[in-house]
C-alpha cells in the first residue's frame, strides 16, 4: 500500500508513520518517464546522488526525522541503499532493485531485507535477494 500511495505521490515518495516509500521509474507519466529514464541510466555509472529521485528523497528525510525505514521498488531501491550509506541507521527494505551482488549469502551472514522475483532482469545479479513468484 505504502509503495502504491509512492507512485500516485507527485514526487513519487510517500512517508506515513516512520517509513519513506520511493517509486520505482514511473513510465507512464509524461515528463517524469524521460527525467526518470536518464536518471536510471546514470545507476551503473556511480551517479545515483546526482538523480531527482535521490534529491526528493533527501528533502523528506530532512523534513520527518521520524524516518527509520526506507522501502524502495525497482531502480529507486538503489537510492535507498545509496541513502543508507551515508545514514546506517536506517532501515532498508528494496524490492527488484538493480544490486551487483554475486557473492552468495553465507549460513552466518543475515539475510538482507532485499526482494526480488525470479527472472527479473533488473535485479537478476543480487545473489542476496530472496526470491519468488510473482
Amino acid at each position: 500500500m505504502g509503495l502504491s500511495r509512492a507512485y500516485d505521490s507527485p514526487d513519487s515518495i510517500y512517508v506515513r508513520a516512520d517509513t519513506v516509500f520511493v517509486a520505482g521509474t514511473q513510465i507512464s507519466r509524461w515528463g517524469e518517464n524521460f527525467r526518470d529514464i536518464v536518471d536510471d541510466i546514470k545507476l551503473p555509472f556511480g551517479g545515483t546522488r546526482s538523480t531527482y529521485r535521490y534529491e526528493q528523497l533527501q528533502k523528506a528525510l530532512a523534513a520527518h526525522p521520524e524516518v527509520k525505514h526506507m522501502v524502495g521498488h525497482s531502480l529507486e531501491g538503489a537510492v535507498i541503499l545509496e541513502a543508507a550509506k551515508s545514514r546506517p541507521d536506517l532501515k532498508t527494505t528494496t524490492y527488484g532493485a538493480p544490486v551487483f551482488d554475486i557473492v552468495p549469502k553465507t549460513l552466518l551472514e543475515k539475510a538482507p531485507n532485499r526482494f526480488a522475483n525470479r527472472g527479473d532482469p533488473v535485479a537478476s545479479f543480487d545473489s542476496k535477494a530472496q526470491s519468488s513468484v510473482n
